[in-house]
């Protein structure tokens, strides 16, 4: 019997960190590494918050006809309002890290909204031929904020009988009983 309790722990640990392993960069900065699983749609957009500058990067793309990402301010109604930036035609099918160079600089606070946009088959972007696209009844947009920081989270690679996180990746160590060499690992 405790033996079948162990072997489903262990079996659970190790989905948990599959999961973990696949859905999150390997920098460990809390961002989506397997942007794919998360595009879940025909047609879907994910962007993450990011620091000011003269472009954005949307992190996945997928479409089921050639588009556009388009970048408009968030309006102050919280609509998507003025257009500052579109991306170039974009093909059928998932397309990672776009970059788009926007009008201006963003400054911290910014709020933006990338929406696709269908291209209406000339390839150029045109904000009165080429109309969002919408998946089943809703434009498909994903709103994202400057910021100044992008927050890091911490990977906890151990919890220890006493309840005390183990962190190996970093320079934190809290639990002596780690050895000197775990503590070096990165």
């Amino acid at each position: 019997m405790n033996k079948t309790v162990l072997t489903l722990v262990v079996i659970a640990v190790a989905l948990l960190g599959g999961y973990y392993v696949f859905t999150t960069s390997p920098a460990g900065d809390g961002q989506v590494a397997n942007v794919a699983s998360v595009l879940t749609q025909d047609n879907d957009v994910y962007a993450e918050d990011q620091l000011a500058g003269s472009t954005v990067v949307v992190r996945g793309v997928k479409l089921s006809a050639p588009g556009y990402v388009v970048i408009h301010l968030v309006a102050q109604d919280g609509s998507a309002g003025d257009i500052v930036g579109n991306s170039e035609l974009l093909s059928e099918g998932i397309t990672e890290n776009v970059s788009v160079n926007l009008a201006g600089v963003s400054e911290v606070g910014d709020a933006f909204v990338a929406m696709l946009h269908s291209d209406n088959g000339d390839g150029v972007f045109n904000t009165e031929e080429d109309a969002p696209t919408v998946d089943g009844t809703e434009i498909v947009v994903m709103q994202f904020d400057i910021v100044a920081e992008i927050a890091e989270a911490t990977e906890v690679d151990e919890v220890t009988d006493d309840g005390n996180e183990v962190v190996k990746d970093g320079d934190v160590v809290e639990d002596d009983s780690v050895t000197e060499e775990e503590k070096t690992i990165e």
